[in-house]
């Protein structure tokens, strides 16, 4: 859950900037003021809204890693496995959404210590994400739904 508020950014010569509420009282230096439109997330962090906004993400351990999720604003996923140990195995990363299938363009060979992700930004999903990893021979494994509203 996100709240907006917009703030005034106020600054004067030598003085620096400073977030208020109202422009200040007094009128010594001359000051400038610019306003802000800030998002206010339920963990209290406070992010621009015109900047990248916080992802959402899940993540999955399976017996050799960690199997792992992130979206931003329906625009952006990345799918990601870090291998903590075993044999190396090749493996591909995808993701549903809305009934369709998004698949990488790579096959990765993974061995014991090493991290690989497949990243697909200035896309256009909406609802909920279902990341994959495909491993052949194996299985695909999935992660939970993440909302990418």
């Amino acid at each position: 859950m996100k709240k907006s508020a917009t703030f005034a950014l106020v600054s004067a010569a030598g003085l620096g900037l400073s977030l208020a509420a109202t422009a200040p009282a007094s009128a010594e230096p001359a000051f400038t003021e610019e306003s802000v439109e800030v998002n206010i997330y339920e963990d209290g962090s406070i992010v621009e809204a015109d900047a990248p906004q916080p992802m959402d993400s899940d993540d999955t351990i399976l017996s050799n890693g960690l199997l792992s999720i992130q979206t931003t604003q329906c625009t952006y996923v990345r799918v990601s496995y870090v291998k903590d140990d075993g044999s190396p195995v090749d493996l591909s990363f995808g993701f549903y959404n809305s009934g369709d299938t998004y698949t990488g363009d790579t096959f990765y060979n993974v061995g014991a210590g090493q991290t690989v992700s497949e990243t697909w930004s200035q896309i256009n999903t909406s609802g909920s994400v279902v990341g994959f990893m495909d491993v052949p021979g194996q299985q695909q494994f999935n992660l939970p739904p993440v909302d990418c509203d």
